[in-house]
């Protein structure tokens, strides 16, 4: 995927497709695919969940720098090659650190931050089980505290 543009740097985040450009910008649904790994396995309600996290975030892209620049189409695409399969555990922490940074200055990063963890709540809770797995409620204090949120 590539977009002309001015983006924060993404050549530090370790993922499956190269991101240039304003395409960086949908790097912000790795967080929520990785909590749909969590528990080894992504589930039909979470891949609904992340169908509908592509389109809020491309609306929200959009309404924040006040036109259409991106498509759900192309956040879907992405959703299938990251959702293929899990990254190395190296790559996860790597990959947070790298969000972090890219968000850190962006003029959106407050509402990234936030958009990431919820949408990560929303995975998580979509399979319907009455409890979240280890493995998520552990992958949501890594997200909170690499984005260094309270």
């Amino acid at each position: 995927m590539k977009r002309a543009g001015t983006a924060p740097d993404a050549r530090a985040l370790s993922l499956p497709v190269r991101l240039e450009g304003l395409d960086a910008y949908l790097a912000e649904l790795v967080p929520a695919v990785e909590m749909a790994w969590a528990d080894g396995a992504i589930q039909p309600e979470e891949q609904l969940a992340l169908q509908a996290y592509c389109f809020e975030l491309t609306r929200g892209l959009n309404q924040t720098i006040g036109r259409t620049v991106f498509t759900a189409a192309e956040a879907l695409r992405l959703l299938e090659v990251l959702m293929q399969r899990r990254l190395p555990a190296p790559a996860r922490g790597a990959l947070v650190d790298g969000l972090a940074k890219l968000f850190a200055r962006a003029p959106h990063g407050p509402i990234a931050r936030e958009r990431m963890l919820h949408w990560s709540r929303v995975v998580a809770e979509a399979a319907g089980k009455p409890a979240w797995h280890e493995a998520e409620v552990q992958w949501m204090r890594t997200l909170r505290a690499r984005f260094d949120v309270p």
